[in-house]
């Protein structure tokens, strides 16, 4: 594998390589074993495992599964606030999380389908190749991966201009109503008797 480096010429003709950086990487590249795998199933696991980490729903899903078990903690356990604020805090943060996951994921499997449904090659409906740019079309019907990386780009682009209108119309009043529901039902139950104030 070569990173291709960015060669300028100076006054007198004389190649100067203006980004260090990619002969850095490229020495690192270059250290690496080369490594051949003939397990069939291995590399098919490898596969598999690459569709859920690009697959932009999944993805989201992983992004949303990690910040539910760290982020919350962190501002439950956050010591520079006094302990109702951290409460409120947490209930938010769980809200956001939660909706913002399903939402997410929601937007962003629609999207891929949509995508995915207009940039098929051996389609035969009206719109089957509607996505498929003209120019790049050679390369996508002979460069599976090509094609993959393509329907991800293009279906996360597309789910970020939806999101934009999401994040007010389902996301904030979502959340809202789920952080109240969940002061209700996990702080507000906790509190003792004596400091709830009595409706008359």
């Amino acid at each position: 594998m070569y990173i291709q480096s960015n060669d300028s010429v100076n006054m007198r003709g004389v190649k100067k390589n203006n980004n260090i950086l990619n002969r850095i990487r490229q020495k690192l590249l270059d250290s690496m074993p080369i490594k051949t795998i003939d397990d069939a199933g291995k590399v098919e696991r490898w596969k598999k495992y690459d569709d859920n980490l690009s697959h932009p729903a999944k993805n989201r899903l992983i992004m949303g599964v990690t910040a539910l078990v760290t982020q919350p903690t962190i501002d439950y356990f956050n010591r520079s606030v006094d302990e109702d604020t951290r409460k409120v805090s947490r209930n938010r943060t769980l809200a956001k999380i939660i909706v913002g996951t399903l939402v997410g994921i929601g937007v962003r499997g629609s999207c891929f389908e949509l995508v995915k449904n207009m940039t098929d090659i051996k389609g035969k409906k009206k719109l089957s190749r509607f996505l498929l740019p003209p120019k790049e079309f050679a390369n996508l019907v002979k460069n599976e991966k090509y094609l993959k990386n393509y329907r991800n780009a293009l279906s996360t682009f597309i789910a970020l201009l939806v999101m934009t209108v999401t994040n007010f119309a389902i996301d904030a009043p979502l959340t809202v109503k789920m952080t109240n529901s969940l002061k209700k039902n996990f702080v507000d139950k906790k509190e003792p008797v004596a400091n709830k104030k009595e409706v008359h």
